[in-house]
């Protein structure tokens, strides 16, 4: 099996991120095509993935491409080689980011009134 370096490094620094990738492995060798695929994995691919490679999203964002090379299983990650999201799924995307992004702001926000609240003693 080859693994690219980087794909290495994250799954040591990211225990949910290599879970991801074993997870990912099983679904290739079951021959579930991943989260490209335009097609139910129980039916024939209209090319091979085996060679062509699959595609699988983790959550964060990051794709990796897994495909045979010759004898070998490979695993990388596949930014420039993924299909593009929908419009949909970039606006949801958006969206969510967005309404992460502001639940920090109103966190931080709120702890900053509540320590000038402390010190100022004006409860």
């Amino acid at each position: 099996m080859i693994i690219e370096r980087q794909v290495e490094a994250k799954m040591r620094d990211d225990k949910k991120f290599a879970y991801f990738v074993t997870k990912s492995l099983l679904q290739f060798f079951e021959r579930d095509w991943g989260d490209t695929a335009d097609y139910h994995p129980e039916e024939p691919a209209p090319d091979d993935p085996c060679k062509t490679g699959a595609f699988y999203r983790y959550g964060d964002g990051d794709w990796i491409k897994i495909r045979y090379k010759g004898r070998d299983t490979e695993v990388k990650f596949a930014r420039a080689d993924a299909k593009s999201p929908s419009k949909r799924q970039q606006l949801n995307e958006l969206l969510y980011q967005h309404s992460m992004e502001s639940q920090v702001f109103y966190m931080d926000l709120l702890m900053l009134l509540h320590k000038e609240a402390e010190e100022n003693h004006t409860w």
